[in-house]
């Protein structure tokens, strides 16, 4: 599950700014697989940071998509982010590693220790295996 998509990216830039960020073979159009890299690959970024500490809630949390945006949208500049846009994604990058320390909580998110949710079914059984020999002695 990517943490953000072209919407997302869209409802912040703006459609023009994505759209000239993201139409690599200049037919006017936004292309797609682009900027599905670009989310992708920042969510990449936020679990490699937060996986193993905890588990993302769905929905996604409005803090982990804005950040995620940020991120996204630091990799679709590539080589050509303006100082404001490489702030927003180095402010990103502290982000994640103040999640990651403990120092800031995402709503809703649950450590990875935690006990399944109600509904889940847990079954032990017997360790005995059975043989040729213990089938005999059931006769």
């Amino acid at each position: 599950m990517a943490y953000c998509a072209e919407q997302d990216l869209i409802d912040r830039f703006g459609a023009e700014e994505i759209l000239q960020l993201a139409d690599r073979d200049r037919d006017g159009e936004v292309d797609a697989a682009v900027v599905a890299k670009a989310c992708d690959d920042a969510t990449a970024e936020i679990d490699g940071w937060l996986n193993g500490r905890m588990v993302m809630p769905d929905p996604v949390p409005t803090e982990v998509v804005r950040r995620a945006c940020d991120v996204a949208r630091y990799l679709l500049f590539d080589d050509r982010a303006s100082d404001q846009v490489r702030e927003r994604y180095e402010d990103a990058l502290a982000w994640m590693k103040d999640v990651a320390a403990g120092r800031v909580t995402i709503p809703g998110a649950t450590s990875p220790d935690e006990p399944a949710s109600v509904g889940t079914i847990v079954v032990e059984g017997s360790s005995v295996t059975f043989t040729d020999t213990l089938l005999g002695t059931m006769v």
